[in-house]
């Protein structure tokens, strides 16, 4: 008999009305940790590849930058990446929200990709007019030895 009085609260409705059993639990939780965690990692991911300095800054630059700097406003100290402002907003001192941060972050990013497109269809351009060089060449040769090939 103890085994029934196990399976009745096992199975005993809540207060929702829904049976409160391993199988409803089993298949909601994992549902939405799955979606938690995964909203979780993309957030510090991206948090993290936009406040580290990548390795091409640390080429550009020749010195590596720490990731975080100690900022000090109004004798308050935040550990913040070295270009992300501290500002006063409403009477209270604390970084910009992240927001903002990234719209910064990405604006950048967007300047520097137009850049390089820019100069990748430079480069295109280059390639082509070579191309089109070489390939007259190689026709004029061609006829040329067709020329000197009929007997």
């Amino acid at each position: 008999m103890g085994d029934t009085d196990n399976t009745e609260a096992a199975i005993r409705p809540t207060e929702g009305g829904h049976r409160n059993t391993e199988e409803n639990r089993q298949h909601t939780l994992p549902c939405f940790r799955g979606v938690i965690r995964s909203v979780s990692c993309f957030c510090v991911s991206v948090f993290l590849w936009c406040a580290a300095p990548g390795p091409l800054a640390a080429e550009d630059s020749g010195k590596v930058e720490p990731a975080t700097v100690r900022k000090t406003e109004a004798n308050l100290h935040f550990q913040v990446p070295p270009d992300w402002p501290v500002e006063e907003r409403g009477g209270i001192v604390g970084p910009i929200p992240i927001e903002e941060y990234l719209a910064k972050k990405f604006k950048l990013l967007e300047g520097r990709l137009q850049a390089m497109e820019q100069r990748l269809n430079g480069l295109d351009i280059r390639l082509r007019v070579l191309e089109e060089g070489a390939g007259g060449r190689r026709t004029q040769s061609l006829r040329s030895s067709e020329g000197a090939s009929t007997p």
